[in-house]
């Protein structure tokens, strides 16, 4: 999260968190601000992948943590790592 502010206060952008949950259909939206950048949260549902990729063509950069959150399994981690920088419509980092 750091990183993605940091980048996000150089660029004068701001940060959209992407929440993806199971099948759920639920996409609530939540505006905070941190560090003077605006953040929104996204909760959308489906593949995380797939979701990343979709919400690149509207970011100027995506930025995915190398340390998972605990629901998230290592092979997921491990596929938007080698598939978001051959896809995505953006630069991809990986922080963490």
């Amino acid at each position: 999260m750091e990183f993605a502010l940091a980048e996000a206060q150089v660029r004068g952008s701001d940060v959209t968190l992407l929440h993806v949950v199971g099948d759920r259909m639920d996409l609530a939206r939540r505006l905070e601000t941190r560090d003077g950048v605006p953040v929104r949260h996204r909760i959308v549902s489906g593949d995380p992948v797939a979701a990343l990729i979709e919400e690149s063509g509207r970011a100027a950069a995506v930025v995915v943590g190398r340390h998972a959150h605990p629901a998230f399994s290592g092979s997921l981690l491990g596929a938007a790592a080698h598939v978001l920088p051959q896809r995505a419509h953006c630069p991809v980092f990986l922080a963490g």
